[in-house]
């Protein structure tokens, strides 16, 4: 069973930094700020809580909003989309295949945390690790492409 251990408060004037960092990053207003926000560790991951709620994690020192929140605000960046055929391999923890990504943002670079969505509704499904840069991973070759980190499912999805 993983825990939560080591949580603290954090300051507003890094609360807002958070939120400025990670809305330039996606494209999109995020406020992590407008609440008391807590930092802890939950197993190998650092999570930012309001409440019991986990409303994001780090992913390579980046503060990224989890699953259920990126559902609500909709980014505009560093997405990758995949199609309906890989949804029940991604939401039991399967790493993106590259033979299964539809679209892209252009502008991921290789290591970039991302969000994974399905073709259909547009819904946040996945958030990883690019593997490779944006131009090259909706090139229907063989192979990994997004590093699954969190997942629709997941622990930390049962932490809304």
């Amino acid at each position: 069973m993983v825990e939560m251990r080591h949580r603290q408060r954090v300051r507003e004037k890094e609360a807002k930094r958070l939120s400025a960092e990670t809305s330039a990053y996606l494209g999109c207003e995020i406020n992590f700020h407008s609440f008391p926000l807590d930092v802890a560790e939950f197993g190998e991951l650092k999570v930012l809580m309001h409440g019991q709620r986990v409303v994001g994690f780090f992913v390579n020192e980046i503060a990224f909003p989890s699953l259920r929140l990126l559902q609500e605000i909709n980014p505009e960046k560093k997405f990758v989309e995949v199609d309906s055929g890989a949804v029940r391999f991604l939401v039991n923890g399967a790493d993106v295949m590259k033979p299964g990504i539809t679209l892209c943002d252009g502008e991921i670079k290789e290591g970039d945390a991302v969000w994974v969505r399905e073709a259909t509704h547009k819904k946040a499904i996945v958030v990883g690790i690019a593997l490779e840069s944006g131009e090259t991973l909706g090139n229907r070759e063989k192979g990994k492409g997004v590093k699954t980190v969190h997942w629709v499912g997941d622990k930390l999805w049962e932490m809304w």
